[in-house]
């Protein structure tokens, strides 16, 4: 991966301040949304059919918005950048899991990603689970890039 991340000049420290800029706006437009009406979003996570228990869906309906709010923004203002990164890194790997998983059952709903939306094609599984798989990599990458640069200015 180290390769291609280097093929396509990804491995400077600027490529990595932009996708660090679209990934905290990314997480904060899309928790500000779903905080605005925590209800759909409660609605949403129903959809999926997971057969979590109901205390379950309703403590993820309101706190999963708040977290990604507040790693989108100490991503942006690069503060535990590590720590954050690790956090959205998994958060985007549950994302594939559960678009995955609703995918592979053929639900045809709306994926629920930036509250509550229409069924447009932004919003389709096959859409999402590709924009998941897409912020998990980034996610990865970013925290690789966040390692790197703390082992340059620490010396290890």
């Amino acid at each position: 991966m180290y390769k291609f991340i280097k093929i396509v000049g990804l491995s400077n420290i600027s490529s990595r301040n932009i996708i660090r800029v679209i990934l905290g706006l990314t997480f904060s437009i899309a928790g500000l949304l779903k905080l605005l009406n925590i209800q759909d979003f409660y609605a949403s996570l129903e959809l999926y059919q997971t057969g979590f228990p109901d205390l379950l869906l309703r403590y993820m309906a309101i706190s999963l918005p708040g977290l990604e709010l507040i790693c989108g923004v100490l991503l942006l203002i690069r503060i535990w950048q590590i720590t954050v990164s690790v956090l959205i890194a998994f958060l985007s790997f549950m994302f594939v899991v559960i678009l995955g998983q609703a995918l592979v059952r053929g639900l045809d709903i709306d994926c629920g990603c930036f509250g509550k939306a229409e069924l447009t094609w932004m919003e389709q599984l096959p859409v999402a689970f590709a924009r998941a798989i897409l912020l998990l990599t980034l996610s990865i990458w970013i925290t690789i890039g966040a390692v790197s640069e703390q082992k340059q200015l620490t010396g290890v």
